[in-house]
């Protein structure tokens, strides 16, 4: 039954090709929607994921990471009291408007570590380190940003919110989510840049348990501060991905994009399976007409749309890692694991099966003293 479904296939290379054009068009659109959306999760709570802290304390409904409230400066030394607590670090997210060299202007998010404790953020740096960050006036810019911010140099001075300030380290792949340049400094530095900040507020406070205390014990003492949430670095994580996924639309978006690759490249198969079984008609009547059962003929049609799901899921993904990397060279994060490479066999093949079922009742409802006629 496989060498016949393979002649078929290979007795018309023209629908043959169009039929493979139109599985790959499928799996590299539904392969890159789903890595685009597992990029999209994994930016959208990057910096919770990078700080490593155990517990985020925010101000009270903070939707995501990116919309920041204001905690007051006693916060932060009530946080040090509670039991249980080792180690509290304090973060400010701000944006400002970053004037470039060239006089043209670029909005970006301004991050304020706090260097009096053992931070571990930024996570990595390109040049220079965290020490350069203490310098007053200094501030870091990424290495995806280096187009965007005008091709700086360390050492170079920009303008914030008309403050000035020194670009004096470049940190490693700290791409911001929603396209706004991180630039990390310390928390004195914040301060100076944005002066409707108070001194000594601060966005978060991010928490580590002391040794032999859990997450949950140390989280439900930090509850009782009051005016606050407290929350796992999980569900903060969490928090950010939903908000961005559900209340943006961007989920719905990124859905749609996959069904509609689903579509087409069923479609396209569907009705190129279709046309190979009527063109050949009087062939599968006369297998009938010899003793070949409809389980038979069944199979023929599934061994076709196998084939076919085979040889475009194998291009499909080569595809789909070419467009990953043009992604990633233009800025957009697109994550192909291999656990959706897996998954994207079934897919495709659930894909071209179902895309024989026309052709599978058509076969079903053939009599065969056709071939007499």
């Amino acid at each position: 039954m496989f060498r016949i479904a393979l002649k078929n296939i290979l007795h018309d290379r023209v629908r043959m090709f169009a039929a493979l054009l139109g599985i790959i068009f499928a799996v590299v659109l539904v392969t890159f929607q789903i890595g685009l959306f597992w990029g999209f999760l994994k930016n959208a709570a990057a910096i919770i994921d990078y700080s490593g802290a155990p517990l985020w304390v925010t101000p009270p409904s903070v939707a995501n990471f990116e919309f920041p409230g204001v905690l007051r400066e006693n916060l932060y030394y009530q946080a040090l009291a509670v039991p249980g607590v080792g180690k509290v670090e304090r973060l400010i997210m701000t944006f400002v408007r970053i004037h470039k060299p060239d006089g043209s202007f670029e909005a970006a998010q301004l991050i304020g570590i706090d260097l009096s404790v053992d931070t571990r953020l930024p996570p990595a740096f390109f040049r220079g380190s965290r020490e350069d960050l203490r310098d007053p006036e200094a501030v870091s810019f990424d290495i995806t940003d280096y187009e965007k911010l005008g091709r700086p140099r360390i050492g170079d001075y920009v303008e914030l919110n008309r403050k000035r300030a020194r670009l004096a380290a470049v940190t490693d792949n700290m791409r911001s989510f929603i396209a706004s340049p991180y630039l990390f400094t310390s928390l004195e530095n914040v301060y100076r840049f944005r002066e409707t900040l108070p001194a000594g507020h601060m966005s978060y406070l991010l928490v580590t348990p002391a040794p032999g205390w859990t997450i949950e014990e140390v989280a439900r003492n930090l509850r009782r501060l009051g005016g606050v949430d407290v929350l796992t670095a999980a569900e903060f994580g969490r928090r950010c991905q939903a908000y961005w996924v559900f209340r943006t639309g961007a989920g719905f978006a990124i859905a749609l994009s996959m069904l509609l690759g689903f579509v087409v490249g069923t479609v396209i198969v569907g009705q190129t399976l279709y046309s190979s079984t009527m063109d050949r008609l009087k062939e599968f009547g006369t297998l009938k007409a010899i003793g070949a059962g409809n389980p038979q003929l069944y199979r023929i049609i599934t061994h076709q749309a196998l084939i076919y799901a085979a040889a475009g899921y194998v291009l499909g993904i080569a595809g789909s890692f070419g467009v990953a990397r043009l992604s990633a060279a233009m800025g957009t994060h697109v994550i192909v694991t291999a656990p959706l490479v897996g998954g994207m066999f079934f897919v495709t093949a659930g894909m071209c099966i179902a895309a024989s079922i026309l052709s599978v009742v058509r076969v079903a409802k053939l009599e065969p003293a056709m071939v007499f006629k």
